[in-house]
């Protein structure tokens, strides 16, 4: 007669089993955390470049032309975190216990796309005052500008009127002078 006992290894086959299953649901934390911190490093990125107060005009319209952009590129990030969603899910079916901070990292990630369209609403209108007060100074410049040049065609008209070589010195000093001028209105 024969007599198999198969305990030990039901047993083993059961030990092997459970943690094969915990090392699968931290791979799948692990995974939906570091989805998470990148997706939501991706959003402070565009936010940032949305705030950044543009210095010249140039850089004001690349701004207005990034956050017209934005819409679409939202939308992609909104799929990927339904994925992540799906994936904290999961989780949740197996009953995984999540941290504070990766709770919180969580929801944050799932009120971003919402928070950057706000921030882009209220950043045009801000561009938009920006890009006023600019024109307003290169109108002010334009015209400082042109005083200037005015100045300076008056100045040389009155160049040819010197007829007296004693005062070269001095006329050579207000043509270095003019010179100067120029040089700084072509700059």
């Amino acid at each position: 007669m024969f007599l198999i006992n198969c305990k030990d290894i039901r047993a083993a086959y059961a030990t092997k089993y459970q943690q094969i299953r915990e090392k699968n649901i931290k791979l799948i934390a692990q995974i939906a955390k570091d989805d998470t911190i990148y997706l939501a490093a991706s959003f402070r990125m565009m936010e940032d470049k949305i705030m950044k107060t543009p210095d010249t005009i140039e850089e004001l319209t690349n701004t207005k032309n990034f956050i017209a952009d934005q819409g679409v590129e939202i939308e992609k990030k909104k799929k990927e975190i339904d994925e992540i969603m799906q994936t904290f899910k999961i989780l949740d079916e197996f009953n995984y216990d999540m941290s504070y901070t990766d709770q919180q990292d969580k929801w944050h990630l799932f009120g971003c796309p919402q928070r950057i369209v706000g921030i882009m609403e209220s950043q045009t209108l801000v561009l938009e005052k920006l890009k006023e007060t600019m024109i307003k100074d290169m109108e002010f410049e334009q015209e400082e500008f042109l005083e200037n040049i005015t100045n300076l065609e008056q100045t040389i008209f009155e160049f040819e009127k010197n007829k007296n070589l004693n005062k070269y010195a001095d006329i050579a000093a207000s043509v270095d002078e003019v010179d100067k001028k120029i040089q700084d209105c072509i700059d």
